[in-house]
Formats: C-alpha cells, sequence, structure tokens
C-alpha cells in the first residue's frame, strides 16, 4: 500500500490549481500500473476545488472502471463538504468517459461496420 500527502505535492491548504491534479493523476496512474493500492491523505487540506478533483481524479475514470478504483484508492482525511464535491465528481466523470466511449463504438461502427 502507498500514501501519498496530497499536501506535499500542492504545498498549500487550499488546493486550487489543475497543474496539481495533473501531477497527482499521473502519481496514482504510476503507482495502480505498479499495482499498489493508494490512500490519498488530504491532511493539512482545508479547500479543494472541483478543478483539481476533475484533473486528478476524474480522468481515472478513463482508465479504469468503478469497481477498481473502489478497492485501489482510499480516501483519508477529506471533509464531508469535500467529500460530496469528490462524489458529484466522479459521478459525472463516469458519465462523460461512459458516454465517449459508447459515441467511439458508434462511430467504430459506422466506419468500419464492427
Amino acid at each position: 500500500m502507498k500514501e501519498i500527502k496530497v499536501y506535499d505535492i500542492t504545498g498549500s491548504r487550499a488546493i486550487l490549481d489543475t497543474p496539481d491534479g495533473d501531477i497527482l493523476f499521473k502519481k496514482l496512474l504510476k503507482n495502480f500500473k505498479d499495482g499498489h493500492i493508494v490512500t490519498l491523505d488530504f491532511e493539512k487540506v482545508d479547500t479543494i476545488l472541483s478543478m483539481f478533483l476533475n484533473s486528478a481524479i476524474a480522468p481515472l475514470y478513463e482508465v479504469y472502471d468503478s469497481d477498481f478504483l473502489k478497492q485501489h484508492l482510499i480516501i483519508k482525511n477529506m471533509s464531508d463538504e469535500d467529500k460530496i464535491t469528490l462524489k458529484r465528481v466522479n459521478s459525472r466523470a463516469k458519465q462523460f468517459y461512459k458516454e465517449a466511449k459508447e459515441n467511439a463504438d458508434l462511430l467504430m461502427e459506422d466506419i468500419y461496420g464492427e
């Protein structure tokens, strides 16, 4: 099991930036590819904008399904308010990537008759 302290990545109690989310996303991908379960520790973090979660967590749904993420990603020390934001981001990401796959499948069918 790996633990990632989000504060160590952002250096801020208020997480506002998409670039920090991109860094976290890449760390998560690497750890998952290496077979690790990851705990994201939000200790020392007071504010999390959805923009950060949209770049750090949402793209995981393009690569992994919900079951995998439930088993391999543990959230620790996140406020109840931020957990609600995370749930909204996850819900939108699941829908977005589901529709993107369906549209790609339809396009492939139209082009190649598959």
